[in-house]
């Protein structure tokens, strides 16, 4: 049996990636024929959303509003968007289906929350109000759900917030480290170290007593 690696790309511009394996790796036409045939050279299938008008996105309505919106979501204006997911969600919640429908109003609006960091507060408020006008019951999840992602997102801010510090700590004493053994180092690597995450700092800290020469921290530089 084949199979077949589908890409489905919905960036701001167009995909511009080579489709096959060969064309991605630099070199590969200059390696000898024994070497290329060990390397698997095969094609993806390319499903690029930006390059498709309304017309044709066609099948059952859940399925055309949910490529549209990765089409759409990543580029449009943010105002258009919000129109779109009123249409959407008037689609949505008229299924036979109603709790289907919910699911799926619920998904979308998880997807606007997490994607577009200009939605403001006036933006979210003018949606919730237009949608009770048709479906009160989804102005009520749409509210439920930003106060989730609302805490969720306060939570995750914490967190980096606690991580950023640990690595500007462990940061500083690598480099008190490394200059303890070595005498001095160069700027440029000090800004690179002063980059890195807690994992990589925590190495380069426990493996200072191997190092002969501050060159070897390169290598954990991105």
């Amino acid at each position: 049996m084949a199979y077949e690696t589908l890409v489905v790309y919905h960036g701001k511009g167009g995909w511009n990636i080579k489709p096959t394996l060969g064309e991605i790796i630099l070199g590969y036409e200059e390696l000898p024929t024994d070497v290329q045939a060990l390397i698997p050279d095969y094609r993806y299938l390319l499903y690029d959303l930006s390059r498709y008008t309304d017309e044709q996105i066609k099948g059952e309505v859940k399925n055309k509003i949910a490529m549209t919106i990765m089409r759409d979501m990543p580029r449009e204006d943010i105002v258009e968007i919000l129109e779109f997911v009123l249409r959407a969600a008037i689609h949505l919640l008229e299924l036979e289906d109603k709790q289907t429908g919910m699911e799926y109003f619920e998904t979308l609006v998880r997807y606007l929350l997490s994607v577009r960091a200009d939605l403001t507060k006036d933006h979210f408020n003018e949606l919730v109000k237009k949608i009770e006008t048709v479906y009160p019951e989804g102005s009520e999840k749409i509210m439920t759900l930003a106060e989730l992602f609302r805490e969720e997102g306060m939570e995750r801010g914490m967190e980096l917030g606690l991580e950023k510090g640990e690595a500007k700590a462990l940061a500083r004493t690598a480099i008190k480290f490394l200059v303890k053994k070595f005498g001095s180092l160069p700027e440029d690597l000090k800004q690179g170290i002063a980059k890195l995450d807690v994992p990589t700092l925590e190495v380069i800290i426990d493996s200072v007593s191997e190092y002969k020469d501050p060159d070897e921290v390169k290598r954990y530089l991105q």
